[in-house]
């Protein structure tokens, strides 16, 4: 009788262990986990339950998707974001809550001087002033790209172009006089025709000309997660066309505000422009 008491007392505290042990393991995970204005954020729910109800960044509610089979969320950090502590947030499946921080940190910004092209005016009052009034045109005109409620993809995310090196990097300032303007991208070095290809899979919302963003194309990747390909030759694709990664969307030129050709590269989560090659960096 003594030995059976035992064995039940045994079991019931090995289960009540095994569940401690559980709950101690579930944790939220950052990726960066130094995080800088302007970056994008990758939380993941690490829980036994694989299941969760909500994820909040600061109290906003982030949504959810599965990547490398745990619940994920994607936050864009704005460049003007104010810089301290935040709180994330996870309700798991049985209702249990649990939370972290994570510090958004100051980025240094560069400023450089910058010209208008002569095909846009040179640089004159006026031109500087059609400059600022067409690119707020431009820009109003992507606030309301349908993006879908799904992810499109299911694998990394990958460079638009073969090869790779970065002229001019994200988020550092353009000064042309008494206007500063932020560059919400990367431009990439790409002669004359060089292939583009799409980033991931995904929805091409956008295939137009703009005055200063030249020839572009906008790919929805879903869950708010957009692709933008600026300035380029020509575009090979069309609005509502389904696109794999790796597939050719384009080719390079230097339409639009650009003196010499390049590929600028965006990406956007749910309208913020986060730095496109530290998005990259989360998937690997």
């Amino acid at each position: 009788m003594i030995n059976r008491l035992y064995i039940t007392a045994f079991v019931v505290v090995s289960l009540l262990g095994a569940g401690f042990v559980q709950a101690e393991a579930d944790s939220i995970s950052f990726s960066p986990k130094d995080l800088y204005q302007g970056e994008p954020l990758m939380i993941q729910i690490n829980t036994s339950t694989n299941s969760v109800r909500s994820i909040k960044f600061g109290g906003v509610p982030v949504r959810i998707f599965k990547y490398k089979n745990k619940p994920t969320g994607l936050v864009g950090i704005e460049l003007n974001k104010a810089t301290g502590v935040y709180s994330v947030t996870a309700e798991l499946s049985d209702g249990r809550v649990i939370s972290s921080n994570i510090e958004v940190k100051q980025k240094k910004v560069k400023t450089a001087p910058y010209t208008i092209p002569k095909k846009l005016g040179g640089d004159t009052i006026q031109s500087q002033q059609s400059l600022i009034a067409t690119l707020a045109d431009e820009n109003n005109s992507f606030k309301h790209i349908k993006t879908s409620n799904k992810t499109f993809w299911f694998s990394d995310f990958t460079p638009p172009l073969k090869k790779i090196k970065i002229n001019d990097e994200f988020g550092y300032h353009r000064q042309l006089a008494n206007i500063i303007m932020a560059h919400k991208g990367v431009d990439y070095s790409a002669s004359t025709g060089t292939k583009v290809m799409s980033t991931n899979d995904g929805i091409v919302r956008v295939v137009g000309e703009y005055r200063n963003y030249g020839k572009t194309v906008i790919v929805d990747h879903g869950l708010g997660v957009l692709s933008f390909y600026l300035h380029l030759l020509e575009a090979r694709v069309k609005e509502g066309q389904f696109v794999f990664k790796g597939d050719t969307i384009g080719y390079s030129g230097e339409s639009g505000y650009a003196d010499a050709p390049h590929l600028h590269f965006s990406i956007r989560i749910y309208g913020v422009s986060v730095d496109p090659v530290k998005f990259l960096e989360l998937f690997k």
